[in-house]
């Protein structure tokens, strides 16, 4: 009985890191950086620089690709990331990949998507989910084989 009572909290640390190692994965095989205005370099500045958008009526934050707005822009779809946070609640979304405010900003710039991440302070509704997933697809410019 006291050898599991050593083990249990490493095992929770160990799932701790892996839920964090497994949602940086996730935002990297998700999202890709490719290039295509007009000068072929994609030009980021704080005027354009995402940033979560809590809608309080749905209760999600969402987050738009740096550049979405801009008009040499207007035909680019992005793919995205649905981040569903762990029980116990949501947290300051810069922090939703554990990455802290310096690290979120410079993946932006390398990782192009839309990010949602939906709150609750219950169980997910799937439904609820799945209907705020499909109205996000018909608001933006998302690549719909490339849901996350």
């Amino acid at each position: 009985m006291k050898t599991a009572a050593i083990f249990y909290p490493k095992l929770i640390r160990e799932r701790q890191v892996m839920k964090k190692v497994m949602s940086i994965i996730l935002l990297f095989v998700a999202c890709e950086h490719l290039p295509d205005n007009k000068a072929g370099v994609e030009i980021f500045n704080e005027k354009n620089e995402p940033a979560f958008e809590y809608f309080q009526e749905d209760n999600y934050y969402l987050c738009k690709p740096w550049n979405y707005d801009e008009d040499w822009n207007k035909n680019r779809t992005y793919p995205l990331v649905v981040k569903l946070h762990g029980g116990g609640g949501a947290g300051d979304p810069c922090d939703l990949f554990h990455l802290g405010k310096d690290g979120f900003a410079n993946l932006k710039k390398t990782y192009l998507c839309f990010i949602y991440a939906a709150q609750t302070s219950g169980s997910w509704n799937n439904t609820l989910l799945i209907d705020q997933i499909e109205k996000l697809k018909n608001s933006y410019r998302i690549d719909t084989n490339r849901i996350y």
